[in-house]
């Protein structure tokens, strides 16, 4: 495959940016990435994960806590990947979170100390990181409730890199169950249904596991709907594992290794500016996947592992 050299790459990769602002304006401690814009307009595993959507996606916040849901994202990168310099990992098993009385209030947490924001300690709520987040549980809120399947898709997608295969065209997806059924009934009509089981079977059950969580990240035990329902919040990566609540999925993730290869990919993706990634990218990524290994590893050095790469030097030649 032909190759021509792509002069100033690194430079315009480095200066360009997501539509979003800067987390900072502090420079970062690193020899390679000299401002906190750099990793946050570079993670859209990470940004648009969490919180591009915020404001769409939650249609009964105030804008108070829209504001506060995203300084609360914004804030868990900031900390782990400039502060800290942490393992990249830390965004889904962080113990405490940056929340004002607002968001306390709204998560059931303790409120911090003086006025403004501060890092507050999860306890035994239940939650951890970035997946307990309401920035990035209202994906997948369809009115008037959560759905466990764009939730699991979500996982699926964007974290773990697994592509699933949108319904068949004369499905409507959006259709609220006329019936009235609890919504553990209407969704157990997915399993019974061959040609819908097999892609189902991986996304509602780990959608089932987020349910304690509404669609702004307020914490219930029923079901909207149907009080009478208890939520047992349990929930399954098929194949892998069971578990229960944010916590425990961002244990059962990262357990399994299924998230570095995946984070390497979307930060491809976005570098290379298609979604649709061919063996030769495929390559690359395993390339690059390999250098950062299986365990912890930081976002920063992953950065500064793939612009350092003479791959991204070249581009293409147009055919």
């Amino acid at each position: 495959m032909k190759l021509s050299r792509a002069a100033g790459r690194r430079s315009t990769f480095a200066r360009s940016s997501a539509p979003c602002q800067a987390l900072s304006s502090r420079p970062a401690r690193s020899s390679g990435l000299r401002s906190p814009r750099t990793l946050p307009s570079r993670c859209p595993s990470l940004r648009q994960t969490a919180s591009a959507d915020v404001q769409s996606d939650i249609s009964r916040a105030s804008c108070a806590r829209v504001a506060s849901l995203t300084a609360e994202t914004s804030a868990l990168i900031q900390k782990v990947v400039f502060t800290d310099r942490a393992p990249w990992a830390t965004l889904f098993d962080a113990k405490e979170t940056f929340i004002d009385a607002t968001l306390a209030n709204h998560y059931g947490l303790p409120p911090p100390q003086g006025t403004g924001s501060a890092w507050v300690p999860y306890g035994t709520s239940g939650r951890r990181g970035l997946l307990s987040h309401g920035s990035f549980l209202s994906v997948g809120k369809t009115a008037p409730d959560t759905s466990p399947t764009l939730r699991g898709k979500m996982v699926r997608n964007r974290l773990m890199c697994q592509f699933i295969s949108p319904p068949p065209p004369e499905v409507n997806a959006d259709v609220v169950d006329p019936t009235g059924r609890s919504k553990a009934d209407h969704y157990a009509a997915h399993a019974a249904n061959g040609s819908c089981a097999s892609c189902h079977k991986l996304m509602d059950p780990v959608g089932f596991g987020l349910e304690n969580y509404d669609q702004e990240g307020r914490y219930r035990a029923v079901e909207a709907d149907h009080p009478e329902c208890q939520i047992d919040g349990q929930g399954e990566l098929d194949g892998i594992g069971s578990f229960h609540g944010p916590a425990g999925l961002a244990d059962l993730m990262l357990e399994a290794g299924l998230l570095n290869r995946c984070a390497v990919s979307q930060l491809y993706r976005f570098a290379a500016g298609r979604p649709e990634l061919d063996d030769t990218d495929n390559q690359f990524v395993d390339k690059l996947a390999e250098a950062m290994g299986t365990g912890d590893f930081r976002f920063d050095r992953l950065i500064l592992e793939f612009v350092s790469s003479e791959p991204f030097g070249y581009r293409r030649a147009e055919q």
